[in-house]
C-alpha cells in the first residue's frame, strides 16, 4: 500500500495495515510519532514513541534510502 501523509500520519491506518498484514510505504511529517520495531514473532521488540525525525537521526546514514514515486491522480 503507498499512501500521502494524509493516511500515513494517521496511526490507526498504520496499525490496520499492520493489523490485516499488509505492507506499505506512507508518506508521514516529520513530528508524527512512531515506534521502532524490531524482530518478528516472540523476538518481536517495540521501542518507545518518538518522532520520525528523532528516528531518522538515530539510523546509520547507509541504512536509509531515498524512495520516490511519479505524482498520482
Amino acid at each position: 500500500v503507498l499512501a500521502d501523509s494524509d493516511y500515513g500520519n494517521k496511526a490507526e491506518f498504520r496499525d490496520r495495515l499492520d493489523e490485516i498484514g499488509l505492507q506499505y510505504a506512507v508518506a508521514v511529517q516529520k513530528t508524527t510519532m512512531v515506534r521502532r520495531v524490531q524482530g518478528t514473532g516472540k523476538r518481536r521488540e517495540v521501542g518507545e514513541r518518538q518522532s520520525v525525525e528523532d528516528l531518522a537521526f538515530e539510523l546509520d546514514p547507509k541504512d536509509i534510502r531515498k524512495v520516490s514515486w511519479r505524482e498520482g491522480t
